[in-house]
């Protein structure tokens, strides 16, 4: 998921435990409290995610997914973050940006350890 999408993947993989294998998020956060929700329903959900996870976003994000990442159990989870740099969301990857390379190799560093 990217952004938006990466959060509600998030919720996806806790609500359903036993049916998502994994979750790659990118740039997710507490976007939903404009709409109604809970200020930290992400965070709350990501304490019952069973799944592998990946985050990555750019290097200005982290304090917006850092406590869905601590509250998400076990050690099935890995992030990148860039020193400087980097885009918002699944741009990341765009091969028209210089850090998609970076971004790429910890993606495939994920799967390559959390996938069968």
């Amino acid at each position: 998921g990217s952004s938006y999408s990466a959060s509600l993947a998030l919720k996806f993989a806790s609500d359903f435990p036993d049916g998502i294998s994994g979750v790659v998020a990118f740039s997710p956060a507490e976007y939903f409290s404009k709409f109604g929700w809970s200020r930290s329903i992400i965070t709350t959900s990501a304490t019952k995610i069973k799944c592998s996870v990946f985050i990555a976003s750019n290097a200005n994000e982290k304090e917006r997914w850092q406590g869905i990442y601590d509250a998400i159990p076990g050690q099935n989870k890995s992030f990148y973050l860039p020193e400087a740099g980097g885009k918002h969301g699944a741009k990341t990857l765009w091969s028209s940006f210089p850090e998609s390379t970076a971004y790429w190799n910890a993606l495939r560093g994920f799967l390559n350890r959390y996938t069968k």
